[in-house]
């Protein structure tokens, strides 16, 4: 879980693609005004330290880090499912290679 922390470079921009294309299909969705809703979310001691790491890191709360990151998969996922494939590359472009979601 760590290497999510420490690899921030080519996530933050896949998060910020995701961040840009939702907010764009909220804001034409009609139903983007609707009520927010709770659960209710138990996390391992060690997924709360990242959890609340990225949050600090991002000036942003656990619930906007959570939404975010529920994005982002539903992201990958649909794009997986036309059969693209998401790859991370090393800043000097040496090392590349496919993330898999299983």
């Amino acid at each position: 879980m760590n290497s999510v922390v420490d690899n921030s470079g080519a996530i933050y921009i896949i998060f910020i693609y995701n961040f840009l294309y939702f907010y764009y299909m909220a804001k034409k969705s009609p139903s983007s005004g609707a009520a927010k809703r709770s659960i209710l979310l138990h996390l391992s001691d060690t997924e709360m330290l990242v959890l609340e790491a990225l949050a600090e890191k991002r000036g942003i709360s656990k619930s906007a880090v959570l939404r975010q990151a529920l994005r982002l998969y539903e992201s990958v996922e649909t794009r997986l499912d036309q059969g693209e494939r998401l790859y991370l590359e090393s800043p000097n472009k040496k090392d590349k290679s496919e993330l898999l979601l299983i």
